[in-house]
């Protein structure tokens, strides 16, 4: 996880989870993994930090957002992620 820390303000770590299915289809196995940011604030962000790393297994649970921003150039975008708990 990436964590970002600006003076006094809360610590967030940053990460993606992946979720992978399997099906059998036509008798062939088919596999899709799909991919979803995560956003862990305060202790928990320090913690995560520190124990998880590329590959770990992990349970997360929370609450999904969505938030706008804007880019440099003046486009609105918007963020869709698990914050967890």
């Amino acid at each position: 996880p990436e964590l970002f820390k600006k003076g006094d303000a809360q610590a967030l770590a940053r990460f993606s989870i992946a979720v992978k299915e399997t099906w059998l289809e036509n008798g062939e196995v088919k596999e899709r993994t799909d991919w979803f940011p995560v956003a862990v604030y305060g202790r928990r962000a320090e913690a995560t930090s520190l124990h998880l790393q590329k590959g770990s297994k992990v349970f997360v649970s929370g609450k999904m957002r969505t938030r706008s921003y804007q880019t440099k150039n003046g486009d609105t975008r918007h963020e869709t992620f698990l914050a967890a708990q």
